[in-house]
């Protein structure tokens, strides 16, 4: 998991922006953890719930 950036840790996003590639980047890690056939850690999983919470305060739901 060392080739994360830092984009992939919630406290670290200071705007929407940067949620969104977090989110993108470690969907492509997990795209490549399937490819090889290796299950995706729990850490990964969380860093990704945690941005898309982040996520959704900065860009709420329309009416």
């Amino acid at each position: 998991m060392k080739s994360l950036s830092c984009y992939t840790i919630a406290k670290n996003c200071t705007d929407a922006t940067d949620c969104q590639y977090g989110i993108e980047e470690l969907q492509a890690y997990m795209r490549k953890l399937d490819d090889t056939a290796k299950p995706t850690p729990k850490t990964v999983r969380i860093r990704y719930f945690r941005l898309t919470e982040k996520l959704k305060k900065y860009k709420p739901q329309q009416a």
